[in-house]
């Protein structure tokens, strides 16, 4: 294997000036001269063919390309030049192996370069990016009388994502209803005369996907929230124009769409789009696409009032779907869960006119369980007691960031809920917490009040340690599979070696995705999830026992105190 040889080994880092800006306008900072600064002198170009930049934003966004075009110069001359440019990034990508947020690492190749021996490394827009190290390397080939080294395994770089759209190909000629999840529904009939999921990924893609709840620290009480989806294309060809009469895919170009990101083979995310733009603007065509998911879509569609919903958790969650007639692009809508979501007893039903949504959420919320959209698109939900677990574990190697926060927020110390027959229970935490009195009422009826103001109260009277895992970057495409794969609900491990490891629930996520360029080119990925770690029984429920007596429980061997009825 060639060897890497650092020219500047040993030599005093080079510092932007803490918060400001390194721009094109301000050359005493932007410019950074080989062989004139103190400490840099790399001698002839000839022995530099590598150059790695390290820098910072300078903010806590993590987005792509954000005030961050790099050039690099070579002067035949001196180090006053002529200037040659040689190479320029105005979107340089992020390399594996650095920590979000403070810095981001670029290396350049340079190449047909060997007359010069001046170089210089300059800003070519104005944003705030701070330098922090500039390296030159130099590549030493190999000694062929060397003894072999035997590298080991190299896992493979993340791939690319691949972008499809669930429509007609070029030769079919309706619409119709169709399957389109990894799982279709049982029953689904009828299709799209040669449709299927198309791919149109762009070599330009970027990508933002925020799905599932934003509020992990509410814990059992947490809100899933629909889906955000932007996707920038780079499309000269204007396969994705919804204005093009030409794309292979119109007139199916419309808000309705089903849209998906994979890698390797493997869904990460579905959603239905919302808008498709198209800028002409040559001669870099971009397109812009929005998207949500299944819970924006049965937030909208409203149930009739007059409609009769079964009393079980799944059956009346699909009774509100029929009801509605909502159908996503034709596909029939089919929840999913474990078998004994077909045997939880519910409460009377809501009043009056209300979501899909409003219906399915409230009967989840009755029956503990959590109801979410699953990465191919359809509904499911467990209960909160029993999450997946595939033993997901994300440690030290990807894991830059986990913060312990110790919070009151989500926390109370009084439950109220109206019984089956409108009766109000209320359960008192006692002694109070020093946060005194904080209730949370449950306005619609609930089939066993009792047992549900128990639970609620147990896991939010008392707070407990919130950790947060910040901007995780994978750095092989195993990571992105097992990263992509997490589903809400699933347990996961964080691990900070020798500082701590903690479990808990994914309930939401985000991802991050840039395609670096050249068509062999990988991916650069990034993700979060929010994790529910807090409450006094954050790792799964605990029994709650009255003792009848009439007196607190001071201790009922789960270490909870409760005030009896």
């Amino acid at each position: 294997m060639p060897t890497l040889v650092d020219h500047f080994e040993g030599a005093t880092p080079i510092i932007g000036t803490p918060g400001a800006a390194f721009d094109a306008d301000e050359t005493t900072v932007a410019v950074v001269l080989g062989n004139t600064e103190v400490g840099w002198d790399i001698g002839t170009v000839e022995d530099v063919d590598t150059i790695r930049i390290r820098w910072s934003f300078g903010t806590m966004y993590p987005g792509f390309g954000a005030a961050a075009g790099f050039a690099i110069d070579v002067s035949t001359g001196t180090s006053a030049g002529p200037w040659v440019e040689i190479l320029a990034d105005d979107d340089p990508h992020l390399t594996a192996g650095v920590s979000y947020p403070q810095d981001f690492e670029i290396s350049y190749e340079l190449v047909s370069v060997e007359t010069g021996r001046y170089w210089r490394f300059r800003s070519t827009e104005v944003g705030n990016n701070d330098l922090f190290t500039i390296n030159g390397f130099e590549t030493i080939p190999d000694d062929p009388d060397a003894d072999p080294i035997d590298p080991g395994y190299v896992p493979p770089a993340p791939a690319k994502a691949i972008l499809e759209i669930y429509v007609h190909d070029e030769d079919a000629t309706r619409w119709g209803t169709a399957e389109w999840g990894d799982n279709p529904p049982t029953g689904a009939t009828g299709i799209w005369s040669g449709a299927g999921w198309q791919d149109v990924t762009p070599q330009g893609v970027r990508a933002h996907i925020q799905w599932g709840s934003r509020r992990p620290e509410r814990g059992i009480l947490a809100d899933q929230d629909p889906a955000s989806w932007r996707v920038e294309t780079y499309d000269p060809d204007r396969v994705l124009d919804p204005g093009n009469p030409d794309s292979p895919y119109a007139p199916q170009l419309v808000a309705g769409v089903p849209i998906r990101i994979s890698h390797n083979g493997g869904v990460i995310r579905t959603g239905e789009i919302d808008q498709l733009a198209y800028a002409y603007k040559g001669p870099d065509y971009r397109g812009d696409i929005l998207a949500s998911d299944t819970i924006a879509i049965t937030s909208r569609t409203d149930v009739p009032d007059s409609s009769v919903l079964a009393d079980t958790l799944l059956e009346r969650i699909q009774d509100a779907i029929d009801a509605s007639g909502l159908a996503i692009g034709g596909i029939p809508i089919r929840p999913t869960g474990p078998a004994e979501a077909a045997t939880v007893p519910l409460s009377a039903q809501i009043d009056g006119f209300a979501s899909v949504w409003k219906h399915a959420s409230a009967a989840a919320r009755e029956a503990l369980w959590v109801l979410f959209v699953r990465a191919n698109g359809q509904l499911d939900m467990r209960p909160w007691g029993v999450p997946l677990d595939r033993g997901a574990e994300i440690d030290d190697r990807i894991l830059a960031d986990l913060v312990a926060t110790a919070s009151e927020d989500g926390t109370y110390s009084v439950v109220r809920v109206a019984d089956a027959s409108a009766v109000e229970i209320e359960r008192v935490a006692a002694p109070l917490p020093r946060y005194g009195r904080r209730v949370y009422e449950r306005t619609e009826t609930t089939e066993d009040a009792e047992a549900w103001a128990d639970a609620i109260l147990a896991e939010r009277a008392w707070p407990g340690v919130q950790w947060s895992p910040g901007i995780i970057h994978p750095l092989t495409a195993a990571d992105v599979d097992m990263l992509g794969r997490l589903e809400i609900m699933e347990r996961v491990q964080l691990t900070k070696a020798g500082a701590v490891s903690v479990s808990g629930r994914v309930l939401g996520g985000e991802l991050w995705v840039q395609h670096e360029k050249g068509p062999d080119a990988g991916a650069t990925w990034l993700f979060r999830f929010y994790v529910a770690t807090d409450g006094a029984t954050a790792l799964g429920l605990t029994t709650l026992v009255d003792d009848d007596d009439g007196e607190p429980l001071v201790d009922d061997d789960d270490g909870d105190y409760l005030e009896a009825d």
